[in-house]
């Protein structure tokens, strides 16, 4: 009997030891991925790099960004909602895919709300209202004043059908209650090429885009899209400020994980996006690139996901804007 007892004790003291290492792992253990749904290089993957970085520094394990591009940024979208929900697959997700993708595209394969687990806002961009230097508007009111007297007659670059800058673009003619000409462009810069040899006479774009134009004298600036203004352009008013109540449309970012991720989990990694957020050299390295931070909480974060979500989708259905 008292071997059966020792044996037993030994048996229990080996499956309690056995246990330790599972129960005493702490998240991460391993590399972690962080999906960026738009190509490599442009502004949106250089801020998910920097990051990515900071992620790092306080995980104490690698961050290895993912470039998964294409259809507006759903496809990388889909690759996270169908990710294992351990915390080793996050995604880089945007405004766009979040609260204007369920509206464009009808075969979406995964919903802003039940596909992820927020984290925390990342950061913001503004967007610029621009006219060309060459153009003979000064100011956003005489741009308002000559579209009305000329309804149509004014063109706009619009980059790409169902992007945020299209439709920011048509929500900002709405409520100046004017009629302007959108003209089709692939993507940003092919528009700022327009807006340089005046085939446009305005569009709206992230200060990266517009700021060295500004400078080399070869844009004018008339307003900026969210109710603060830009710390780069001071004197440039809001289109808040110029009338347009209560205005506000940005690019803004953030962290999400898997539907089902465990709480400790997210909340290690949004411990670690929060300290990242605090650090000067952090802070330093995105306003050079034109982004405010702007963190959150999860909670935050699901709040204005469910608010722009329905305000732009009004926007879209109002415009009868779609996707095929």
């Amino acid at each position: 009997m008292k071997r059966i007892l020792c044996l037993s004790a030994a048996l229990l003291a080996l499956g309690v030891f056995a246990a330790v290492p599972a129960a005493a792992q702490s998240y991460p253990q391993r590399p972690v991925t962080l999906v960026v749904p738009f190509p490599a290089g442009g502004g949106s993957d250089a801020l998910a790099r920097l990051i990515g970085r900071g992620l790092e520094k306080d995980l104490g394990q690698a961050v290895v960004v993912e470039n998964v591009p294409g259809a507006g940024s759903t496809i990388g979208f889909n690759r996270v909602a169908n990710a294992e929900p351990n915390g080793y697959t996050i995604l880089w997700g945007s405004s766009s895919g979040l609260v204007m993708a369920p509206h464009l595209y009808p075969r979406l394969q995964y919903d802003s709300f039940k596909s992820f687990e927020p984290i925390g806002m990342v950061a913001y961009s503004p967007y610029v209202l621009a006219t060309g230097a060459i153009s003979p508007f000064q100011t956003f009111d005489q741009l308002r004043a000559h579209a009305k007297a000329h309804p149509g007659q004014l063109n706009w670059a619009s980059p790409g059908v169902g992007t945020s800058l299209h439709l920011t673009l048509l929500l900002m003619l709405e409520q100046m209650g004017v009629q302007a000409t959108p003209i089709a462009y692939a993507g940003g810069a092919a528009s700022m090429v327009g807006l340089l040899r005046n085939d446009v006479q305005f569009l709206v774009d992230i200060p990266s885009s517009v700021l060295p134009q500004v400078q080399a004298g070869k844009v004018r600036p008339l307003a900026v899209t969210t109710p603060e203004r830009l710390s780069d352009l001071p004197e440039v008013a809001t289109l808040a400020e110029l009338g347009l109540k209560g205005f506000d449309s940005r690019a803004w970012f953030a962290l999400l994980a898997p539907r089902g991720t465990p709480a400790d989990v997210t909340g290690r990694l949004a411990s670690a996006l929060k300290r990242t957020l605090a650090d000067p050299d952090a802070l330093a390295a995105m306003k050079r690139t034109g982004f405010v931070a702007s963190p959150s909480s999860p909670e935050e974060l699901a709040r204005r996901t469910r608010e722009e979500h329905r305000s732009w989708g009004q926007v879209i259905q109002q415009h009868k804007v779609r996707i095929e």
